[in-house]
């Protein structure tokens, strides 16, 4: 599985909102936002600030992208 934050960077288009505002304003350093930038996996927290900021949910936020080769159909 793999994550995007495509969600979050048409939210911050539709808002007109810079990435470093939208960073500061959610308390994210620098390290973090480079995952954000990278897609990689970040602390719940990160999320849950950036979802109060714009009274949204998780899922408007950050998308998993499931990926055919890693599904495990051996449930």
């Amino acid at each position: 599985m793999a994550l995007s934050y495509n969600k979050l960077w048409n939210l911050m288009r539709d808002n007109k909102m810079k990435k470093g505002d939208l960073f500061a304003a959610a308390k994210i350093g620098q390290g973090v936002a480079k995952k954000f930038n990278n897609n990689e996996p970040v602390n719940i927290k990160y999320l849950m600030n950036i979802c109060k900021i714009f009274h949204c949910e998780l899922n408007d936020v950050v998308e998993l992208i499931e990926d055919d080769t890693t599904v495990d159909n051996n449930f």
